[in-house]
Protein backbone atom coordinates (compact mmCIF):
# COMPACT_ATOMS: atom_id res chain seq x y z
CA UNK A 1 0.00 0.00 0.00
CA UNK A 2 1.16 3.51 -0.99
CA UNK A 3 2.07 5.68 1.91
CA UNK A 4 0.26 8.83 2.58
CA UNK A 5 1.53 12.28 1.14
CA UNK A 6 2.18 14.92 3.94
CA UNK A 7 -0.01 17.69 2.28
CA UNK A 8 -3.24 14.81 2.88
CA UNK A 9 -2.12 14.27 6.07
CA UNK A 10 -2.12 18.07 6.77
CA UNK A 11 -5.43 18.32 5.47
CA UNK A 12 -6.27 15.30 7.45
CA UNK A 13 -5.31 17.44 10.58
CA UNK A 14 -7.19 20.03 9.93
CA UNK A 15 -10.29 18.18 8.96
CA UNK A 16 -10.73 19.65 5.42
CA UNK A 17 -10.91 16.54 3.44
CA UNK A 18 -14.22 15.43 2.01
CA UNK A 19 -16.00 12.33 4.00
CA UNK A 20 -14.79 9.94 1.67
CA UNK A 21 -11.27 10.88 1.50
CA UNK A 22 -11.20 10.63 5.50
CA UNK A 23 -12.47 7.53 5.61
CA UNK A 24 -9.92 6.38 3.12
CA UNK A 25 -6.69 8.26 4.96
CA UNK A 26 -8.29 6.44 8.48
CA UNK A 27 -8.37 2.97 6.99
CA UNK A 28 -4.79 3.88 5.88
CA UNK A 29 -3.82 4.85 9.17
CA UNK A 30 -4.91 1.60 10.61
CA UNK A 31 -2.83 -0.79 8.68
CA UNK A 32 0.08 1.63 8.02
CA UNK A 33 2.51 2.30 11.26
CA UNK A 34 4.75 4.40 9.58
CA UNK A 35 2.08 6.97 8.10
CA UNK A 36 0.62 6.81 11.98
CA UNK A 37 4.48 7.75 13.38
CA UNK A 38 4.41 10.56 10.42
CA UNK A 39 1.27 11.91 11.91
CA UNK A 40 2.10 12.23 15.19
CA UNK A 41 4.89 14.04 14.96
CA UNK A 42 3.02 16.44 12.29
CA UNK A 43 0.51 16.70 15.09
CA UNK A 44 3.46 17.55 17.29
CA UNK A 45 4.98 19.87 15.79
CA UNK A 46 1.93 22.16 14.96
CA UNK A 47 0.97 22.30 18.96
CA UNK A 48 4.40 23.45 19.46
CA UNK A 49 4.04 26.29 16.65
CA UNK A 50 0.50 26.69 18.20
CA UNK A 51 2.21 27.65 21.48
CA UNK A 52 4.38 30.12 20.08
CA UNK A 53 1.72 31.86 18.39
CA UNK A 54 0.35 32.42 21.57
CA UNK A 55 3.40 34.32 22.57
CA UNK A 56 3.05 36.44 19.29
CA UNK A 57 0.28 39.72 19.79
CA UNK A 58 -2.61 39.06 16.84
CA UNK A 59 -3.16 42.57 16.83
CA UNK A 60 -0.20 43.96 15.82
CA UNK A 61 1.42 42.65 12.52
CA UNK A 62 4.91 41.32 12.47
CA UNK A 63 7.52 44.46 10.82
CA UNK A 64 8.09 43.12 7.28
CA UNK A 65 4.30 43.59 6.72
CA UNK A 66 4.66 47.26 7.17
CA UNK A 67 5.79 47.97 3.90
CA UNK A 68 2.12 46.22 2.34
CA UNK A 69 0.01 48.08 4.54
CA UNK A 70 -0.91 51.14 3.15
CA UNK A 71 -2.01 53.06 6.49
CA UNK A 72 1.53 51.82 8.40
CA UNK A 73 3.25 53.43 5.01
CA UNK A 74 1.68 56.50 5.75
CA UNK A 75 2.46 56.75 9.38
CA UNK A 76 6.16 55.63 8.91
CA UNK A 77 6.16 57.92 5.61
CA UNK A 78 8.02 54.72 3.47
CA UNK A 79 8.43 56.14 -0.08
CA UNK A 80 6.70 54.05 -2.58
CA UNK A 81 8.52 53.37 -6.01
CA UNK A 82 4.72 54.84 -8.10
CA UNK A 83 3.95 57.47 -5.65
CA UNK A 84 2.70 60.29 -7.87
CA UNK A 85 4.76 63.01 -5.44
CA UNK A 86 7.99 60.93 -6.16
CA UNK A 87 7.76 61.24 -10.13
CA UNK A 88 6.34 65.24 -9.87
CA UNK A 89 9.30 67.01 -10.32
CA UNK A 90 10.78 64.79 -13.43
CA UNK A 91 7.65 64.52 -15.07
CA UNK A 92 6.49 68.04 -15.06
CA UNK A 93 8.89 69.29 -17.74
CA UNK A 94 7.79 65.98 -19.93
CA UNK A 95 4.28 66.93 -19.24
CA UNK A 96 5.33 70.26 -20.90
CA UNK A 97 7.31 68.74 -23.76
CA UNK A 98 4.73 66.03 -24.82
CA UNK A 99 2.01 68.63 -25.17
CA UNK A 100 4.37 71.05 -26.85
CA UNK A 101 4.79 67.84 -29.39
CA UNK A 102 1.68 67.02 -29.71
CA UNK A 103 0.33 70.15 -30.74
CA UNK A 104 3.34 70.70 -32.94
CA UNK A 105 2.53 67.26 -34.85
CA UNK A 106 -1.00 68.55 -35.55
CA UNK A 107 -0.40 71.71 -36.31
CA UNK A 108 2.05 70.63 -38.69
CA UNK A 109 -0.11 68.29 -40.50
CA UNK A 110 -2.87 70.88 -40.75
CA UNK A 111 -0.40 72.83 -42.76
CA UNK A 112 1.22 70.28 -44.85
CA UNK A 113 -2.60 68.82 -45.48
CA UNK A 114 -3.65 72.21 -46.61
CA UNK A 115 -0.69 72.57 -48.82
CA UNK A 116 -1.40 69.47 -50.31
CA UNK A 117 -5.19 69.26 -50.82
CA UNK A 118 -5.52 73.58 -51.18
CA UNK A 119 -8.19 72.51 -48.70
CA UNK A 120 -8.87 75.79 -45.70
CA UNK A 121 -8.86 74.95 -42.80
CA UNK A 122 -9.27 78.43 -40.94
CA UNK A 123 -13.25 78.09 -41.43
CA UNK A 124 -13.81 80.42 -44.12
CA UNK A 125 -15.02 77.44 -46.43
CA UNK A 126 -17.80 77.26 -44.16
CA UNK A 127 -19.14 80.86 -44.97
CA UNK A 128 -21.20 81.18 -48.22
CA UNK A 129 -20.01 82.55 -51.54
CA UNK A 130 -21.87 85.85 -50.50
CA UNK A 131 -20.97 86.09 -47.24
CA UNK A 132 -17.10 85.75 -48.42
CA UNK A 133 -17.68 88.29 -51.16
CA UNK A 134 -18.68 91.16 -48.74
CA UNK A 135 -16.07 90.39 -46.66
CA UNK A 136 -13.96 90.51 -49.42
CA UNK A 137 -15.12 93.81 -50.48
CA UNK A 138 -15.09 95.58 -47.07
CA UNK A 139 -11.01 94.69 -46.74
CA UNK A 140 -10.82 96.35 -49.73
CA UNK A 141 -12.78 99.52 -48.27
CA UNK A 142 -11.23 99.38 -45.44
CA UNK A 143 -7.36 100.47 -46.51
CA UNK A 144 -6.98 103.91 -45.19
CA UNK A 145 -5.53 106.92 -47.72
CA UNK A 146 -6.47 104.80 -50.92
CA UNK A 147 -9.61 105.27 -52.73
CA UNK A 148 -10.26 102.81 -55.38
CA UNK A 149 -12.41 103.67 -58.84
CA UNK A 150 -14.14 100.47 -59.57
CA UNK A 151 -12.82 99.69 -62.78
CA UNK A 152 -14.36 97.42 -65.49
CA UNK A 153 -10.89 95.40 -65.11
CA UNK A 154 -11.10 94.76 -61.13
CA UNK A 155 -15.04 93.84 -61.66
CA UNK A 156 -13.97 91.27 -63.82
CA UNK A 157 -11.49 90.33 -61.14
CA UNK A 158 -14.21 90.12 -58.68
CA UNK A 159 -16.12 87.68 -60.67
CA UNK A 160 -13.61 85.23 -61.67
CA UNK A 161 -12.90 85.53 -58.07
CA UNK A 162 -16.38 84.51 -57.74
CA UNK A 163 -16.14 82.02 -60.14
CA UNK A 164 -13.29 79.96 -58.54
CA UNK A 165 -15.10 80.12 -55.50
CA UNK A 166 -17.86 78.21 -56.79
CA UNK A 167 -16.23 75.37 -58.24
Amino acid sequence: MKCLKQHIMILYIDQALSEKKMNHVEAHLSACQTCRANLEKLKNNLQSIMDKMELLDPQQPPATEIKFIPPQRKKFNIPNFFDYWRWKPILKPAYITAIFLVLSLVVGILIIESSRTGKDYTGSSLLDLRTQFAIHSIKMEEQPAQTYIVTEQETKTTLVWVEKMQE
